[in-house]
């Protein structure tokens, strides 16, 4: 994951970094992705949790988003399943994204 929007997946077995899909994020000062993590069941339901900032300065939020990697291993753009929106002001506060799964 890259805080300006590109989340990538590195290949220990060859060794190269392959960018899944190119987030629509706002960054500034401290925004942009934040926060990644995979489901638990990641195998069987392929779902990526993204945290990112997202809109414009009028309209600014940031996201908690489901996605799911396609067939091809892809991030699937219009997988996206908003889970949590947060109002916020663009560029005025710390911004900092960590998820965990709870039992």
């Amino acid at each position: 994951m890259q805080r300006y929007g590109k989340v990538r997946k590195f290949s220990v077995a060859t060794r190269q970094l392959t960018t899944l899909a190119t987030l629509p994020v706002v960054v500034e000062v401290r925004d942009g992705v934040t926060g990644i993590v995979l489901e638990p069941d990641f195998k069987v339901y392929r779902w990526v949790y993204l945290f990112y900032g997202h809109g414009t300065q009028g309209d600014f939020r940031h996201r908690l988003s489901r996605f799911t990697l396609d067939g091809f291993g892809m991030l699937d753009m219009a997988s996206e399943r908003p889970i949590l929106i947060i109002p916020a002001r663009k560029g005025r506060f710390h911004t900092a994204g960590a998820m965990r799964f709870d039992a």
